[in-house]
Order: C-alpha cells, then sequence, then structure tokens
C-alpha cells in the first residue's frame, strides 16, 4: 500500500507555499524580490570574465548601477505586475 507524499514532505514548507501560487502571483513575488535585490545595491551586470580574450581590464571598474527608485514606482504602479507591460516597457526603453 502506498501513502501519497504532501509537496512540503518533498520540498518543504517554503517551496510547497511557492508551488500553490497562481502564476500571476508568483510573477508579483519575483518582481518584489527583483526589487529588494537592486535596492540592496546588486546589479543586473554580468560578473567579469577575466579570463576571457576579450577581457578589458580598463572598463571592468564600469558598473551600471540602476535607479531602484524607478523600478518601485513602476511596481507600486502595478505596471511590473503584469507580465505583458513588463515585456512592452523592456522593448521601449532597452532596460
Amino acid at each position: 500500500m502506498q501513502t501519497e507524499l504532501t509537496p512540503e514532505e518533498l520540498v518543504g514548507d517554503e517551496w510547497a507555499a511557492w508551488y500553490r501560487l497562481k502564476p500571476m502571483e508568483r510573477w508579483a513575488e519575483s518582481s518584489k524580490l527583483w526589487i529588494t535585490y537592486l535596492t540592496l545595491g546588486n546589479s543586473l551586470d554580468p560578473e567579469p570574465d577575466t579570463q576571457s580574450p576579450f577581457f578589458d581590464a580598463t572598463s571592468a571598474g564600469h558598473r551600471f548601477k540602476p535607479d531602484c527608485r524607478l523600478h518601485s514606482k513602476l511596481f507600486l504602479s502595478g505596471l511590473l505586475n503584469d507580465p505583458k507591460s513588463t515585456a512592452a516597457l523592456v522593448r521601449r526603453f532597452k532596460m
């Protein structure tokens, strides 16, 4: 006789709660995480690859710091909650 496993037993409480969210709820939660990540001073730029033949040590120190207030305003206005609106913003402003 097999007993059915619960999601909590497989992946833990936090991940089980994430899996139970609807796709739009996950999208909104992910947007909040990116705002927090950028607000803490992190960047979306990749780390420089010092082993690459194209690595330029003179430009390695330049890192773009996005204005997190813009991201916060867009999120609070609801624009970043909708995947279609976000895609349109990225295409328009080439973020």
